[in-house]
């Protein structure tokens, strides 16, 4: 018995006598194609927008003024526009262009032409901006040929904002349009009810609201995808368990199984636990970063199994009726599988469209990748290499081996450099450890004669030597700034231990490998202010720190490889966020490239360190 539900499959001008609920919509489409040349239809994914133009549509006309030409982007869409156009035609027109070849089809047909751009978003989610430029000279082209043409236009609503690239040379473009919404509950128990009545079976009216009241708790709407796959698995259960003078109950629903577990159910029966060393990395190929699905060249399909034809026919053969073939490209039949796998593998789908871009813009600009790349590739390096382009998979291959010849390098200099640092530091290091534990005895016994140098006042010598060192500059300002000195460096750890042990707290913990000379970091914007207070200072503010180190940037020290931030006395407040000065990478970038970055007053770990002022009397 042949199901009268169509899964994944969208309509057809042939499933009229089994395409139900949508009345409403097939009107307003209908009235609305004859107001102007392009018609923009536009609606969710999975709102039955394409069903609704070629089979509700398409049966309002005599196939005397009924002639459709289904375009979808392909690799070109203005290709695929001319190609689509050809192959209609009787007469032969190869080479020649899109406008020639439309007059061409008109003159053998003698029928109203209907371009319908299915997927529409296509163009601007994987076209480039000359290929938009050259769709928009052809729609203009064809527009302004006084035949009966019309476009439509069909797009997922998401997308919508897209189409103002078209509307400054299409100006048209937003005036005659379809909002395609979510079906009704009760037009949806009409696509439950009477396909089952084509078919012969009868449902009672408790199990089709059931049916609805239990998609709409997993879902919140009616999907009509989703909805499908539901009543393909009750048609063909209820072939094998009851006879069609039986209703189809509540409690028949109940053996079936509920709706949300059955659609899952199917998802991971037929995508997600396939063959997961062959056809399960494949499918990231047929989805976009944005979860929709994208069409795959079958050359691309073969590149990612390395030419290996066997493997190629055994993942088309495993998702069978999962995909559908146009020339030489394989697409999912419909984005509720891309949205299923997406959910499923969203973020390895997501960082190798990310590594992808990476990859482009370095060929683009002649750059060999980042080591930072090839860390975040190592996860995907061994399953999912082949997702690259030839192209990019040499560049990577190349960058690969630098790496290693450096490694290779480093591993052999860095002993035979430890070696002669050794020879060189070692010597005046001894010389050092000997002036430092004579201070320290002479301080000792400083402090135990009582000679007038007690631990407090040895503790305010450093303390001046710290508010008072050689390590600021005189910053001279201008009409809006007063004068001010500004720390040439950051403050250290050394300088911010005096800073604890004097008020008895602890520092906190600096990163592995930091010396006392660097500077003090995970400090507090509190914490930071208090240390200026202590020493007879202050923060400077944001525009203190712009203006010194624009007029006399190239005399400081910044380590921008220790800490990214500095604090200052002033803030910007936007949002939930205090807004701090980051430091430039160099003192070459010209006024007004410096950047404030937001960071949390009270958080206490980043890599913040802090310089101090001084204002001048």
């Amino acid at each position: 018995m042949q199901s009268p539900f169509k899964f994944l499959d969208s309509y057809t001008k042939e499933d009229r006598h089994l395409f139900f609920g949508r009345d409403a919509e097939i009107e307003e489409l209908y009235h609305k194609i004859f107001e102007s040349k392009i018609l923009l239809v536009y609606g969710i994914s999975g709102t039955g927008k394409t069903s609704l133009i070629n089979c509700g549509l398409a049966n309002k006309f005599n196939d005397s003024d009924w002639l459709p030409i289904n375009i979808r982007r392909g690799s070109n869409i203005n290709e695929s526009w001319r190609k689509h156009t050809e192959k209609k035609v009787i007469s032969n027109i190869k080479g020649k262009d899109l406008k020639k070849s439309v007059k061409s089809l008109y003159l053998d047909y003698f029928k109203p032409i209907y371009f319908i751009f299915d997927q529409f978003e296509e163009l601007f989610i994987q076209g480039s901006k000359p290929e938009i430029s050259k769709f928009i000279e052809n729609l203009k082209n064809v527009i302004a040929l006084n035949l009966p043409i019309n476009i439509i236009l069909v797009i997922r609503e998401e997308y919508l904002a897209n189409i103002s690239e078209l509307e400054s040379h299409v100006s048209d473009i937003f005036k005659n349009h379809v909002r395609i919404n979510y079906i009704s509950k009760e037009k949806a128990r009409e696509t439950i009810v009477k396909p089952l009545e084509k078919a012969g079976f009868k449902i009672e009216q408790a199990a089709s609201d059931e049916i609805i009241s239990q998609m709409i708790t997993a879902y919140k709407i009616v999907d009509l995808a989703y909805l499908q796959i539901y009543m393909q698995g009750l048609f063909d259960f209820c072939k094998d368990s009851i006879s069609k003078s039986e209703p189809i109950s509540k409690d028949l629903l109940v053996k079936f199984g509920k709706v949300d577990e059955k659609i899952n159910d199917f998802f991971t029966n037929e995508l997600i636990n396939k063959d997961e060393g062959l056809i399960k990395p494949a499918l990231v190929l047929f989805v976009s970063p944005e979860g929709t699905k994208q069409i795959v060249k079958k050359e691309k399909l073969n590149d990612f199994f390395d030419h290996k034809k066997e493997l190629v026919d055994a993942v088309i053969k495993g998702l069978g009726k999962n995909i559908v073939f146009t020339e030489n490209y394989i697409e999912l039949k419909h984005d509720a599988l891309s949205r299923a796998i997406y959910n499923d593998a969203h973020k390895t789908i997501n960082d190798l469209h990310f590594l992808k871009r990476q990859i482009e813009y370095c060929i683009k600009e002649n750059e060999p990748v980042s080591k930072d790349f090839l860390k975040k590739l190592k996860p995907y390096h061994k399953i999912f290499f082949n997702f690259f382009t030839p192209k990019e998979r040499k560049a990577i291959k190349e960058s690969e081996k630098q790496v290693r010849i450096i490694k290779t390098i480093i591993q052999f200099i860095i002993p035979v450099a430890v070696l002669f640092l050794l020879f060189l530091v070692i010597p005046p290091l001894m010389n050092t450890c000997k002036e430092m534990r004579e201070e320290k005895a002479f301080a000792k016994i400083l402090i135990k004669e009582n000679k007038g140098f007690s631990k407090h006042k040895y503790r305010e010598y450093q303390k001046k030597y710290i508010a008072g060192n050689s390590k600021d500059i005189l910053i001279t300002g201008n009409q809006n700034l007063k004068n001010f000195k500004l720390d040439l460096s950051e403050v250290t750890i050394e300088e911010y231990d005096i800073f604890c042990s004097e008020k008895n707290i602890r520092i906190p913990l600096q990163p592995k490998g930091y010396l006392l000379d660097d500077p003090v970091v995970n400090i507090s914007y509190t914490e930071a202010k208090e240390f200026a207070k202590w020493c007879g200072k202050r923060l400077p503010t944001l525009t203190e720190i712009n203006y010194a180190l624009y007029e006399f940037g190239t005399v400081f020290s910044i380590n921008e490889f220790k800490k990214e931030f500095e604090w200052t006395s002033d803030t910007i407040r936007i949002g939930n966020y205090l807004f701090n000065f980051l430091k430039p990478v160099s003192f070459k970038i010209p006024k007004g490239s410096y950047y404030l970055r937001p960071f949390i007053r009270k958080h206490q770990s980043g890599k913040v360190g802090f310089r101090c002022a001084k204002d001048v009397k």
